[in-house]
């Protein structure tokens, strides 16, 4: 039976994977040495892992031969958290501004009915979706944001380009521009 990979695709022949128990690097370094000869070590081309150092240093210990690659989830939700974080510090910028601002004018609706504050609280999942997958309330929401902030416009394509990197299927070489 294949068991998928990180992308989906079936792992192929000579495919290991471990769940040791344990977070300490020398231990687990340890028992993979002890559990593998040096042989089979050596032959190991590709080792897949989080992006924790701890893993990626058990991974270049142990299999010193091989190629360590960050898993793809791993890597898609660090630039979502990066443009979460924008969407943030526009919100916590906004507030401030609001805290300071005279409370007898009302707060700027916009075309939707609502405020720039409960667009950007609203949009925090929009953001981390494709476009293709956008109801029209998330569309409207989205392009009031793009037209006002134009640095969150931008983290958000960085962020469609690296998706549809991970979802091409070219090689990293080619993927990396070279």
């Amino acid at each position: 039976m294949d068991v998928p990979d990180q992308q989906g695709r079936p792992r192929r022949k000579g495919t290991l994977a471990a769940a040791i128990p344990g977070t300490k690097s020398d231990e687990i370094i340890s028992i993979l040495i002890g559990a593998m000869g040096k042989s089979i070590r050596r032959r190991v081309k590709e080792v897949t892992c989080d992006l924790s150092p701890s893993m990626m240093l058990i991974a270049a210990e142990v299999f010193y031969n091989a190629h360590v690659v960050n898993d793809r989830f791993h890597v898609q939700q660090v630039y979502n958290e990066a443009v979460d974080e924008i969407r943030i510090d526009i919100r916590r910028q906004l507030i401030a501004e609001e805290n300071n601002r005279d409370k007898s004018e009302p707060p700027v609706t916009y075309s939707d009915g609502e405020t720039m504050r409960r667009i950007l609280a609203r949009s925090k999942h929009t953001l981390m979706m494709s476009q293709n997958r956008w109801a029209d309330i998330q569309r409207h929401r989205v392009n009031i944001l793009f037209k006002y902030y134009p640095i969150l416009k931008a983290a958000y394509s960085l962020a469609v380009e690296l998706r549809k990197i991970f979802n091409s299927k070219i090689s990293p070489t080619k993927a990396m521009g070279g």
